[in-house]
């Protein structure tokens, strides 16, 4: 090989590293995917692919729905209706600082009568009742059935969502007569949180005695319950359903809907 092939050869390396070099760099500069929390790729100190680390928790990215374990329609009077769901939060480590859910309320031939919707919270394991109480209908006799869906929640790590400590006592369940009969369940709530509550939102759910089936819910709200206070809450059911001999009056359910 002569001299000059051999110049020609070193010099076209030459010229083809820097030219690979240029566009490493360039490539680098420009093109190159930056690792992030959507790349689809373990990196940056991840716990999981796109999770943990920089990245949101692998518990929040993996959070699983909301479990619906029943829905309820009952009435209340002629033209009264309430409406209650028992769900679940399956997830141990995250809760929902904040959900969207809805009621639809459906008449004969499933024509539906009317959505009421609101938001609401659960903490991490959280078995809870979503209550709408005294939602006017032209007849509420002709209520066939309700639905319930959640929707939009903001998921956040159990260290960060604590649940206040509530607890109940004396519980009472008794008929009263005037001109009417009347049921009347009452008892305190006592706050065993370190925290003042600006409103804590009770739930009551009376059932059947014989098929433990739901009869009826309702809600009231106790305003700025002090840490280590307590306060009364009263529910008032009307007379026809006062008269049934049906209730289980040794197993009504009070839960409590607080955040700090």
């Amino acid at each position: 090989m002569s001299n000059r092939s051999t110049k020609q050869i070193i010099f076209g390396t030459f010229y083809l590293l820097i030219l690979v070099v240029l566009g490493g760099v360039l490539y680098f500069l420009f093109f190159r995917q930056l690792p992030s929390c959507f790349d689809n790729r373990k990196n940056q100190d991840e716990v999981g692919i796109d999770c943990g680390g920089p990245c949101i928790s692998c518990d929040i990215k993996m959070a699983k729905s909301l479990e619906i374990v029943w829905v309820k329609a009952f009435q209340v009077t002629n033209k009264k209706i309430s409406v209650a769901a028992k769900i679940r939060n399956p997830n141990l480590n995250v809760g929902a600082k904040n959900f969207d859910y809805k009621f639809d309320i459906y008449g004969p031939f499933g024509v539906k009568l009317q959505t009421i919707s609101d938001s609401s919270f659960i903490y991490p394991g959280e078995v809870k009742y979503i209550v709408g109480a005294g939602i006017d209908l032209p007849s509420a006799e002709e209520i066939s059935g309700a639905e319930f869906g959640d929707s939009n929640w903001q998921w956040v790590d159990k260290d960060k969502f604590i649940k206040p400590e509530l607890i109940v006592r004396d519980l009472t369940a008794t008929f009263l007569k005037s001109k009417e009969k009347f049921l009347e369940i009452a008892g305190i709530v006592r706050n065993d949180s370190s925290y003042n509550l600006d409103k804590v939102g009770v739930n009551v759910i009376i059932y059947e005695k014989k098929s433990g089936i739901p009869l009826a819910a309702s809600k009231t709200e106790v305003k700025n319950l002090l840490s280590l206070q307590e306060a009364p809450f009263k529910f008032i059911f009307p007379e026809s359903f006062a008269a049934s001999s049906s209730l289980d009056l040794d197993k009504i359910e009070i839960t409590f809907e607080a955040k700090i």
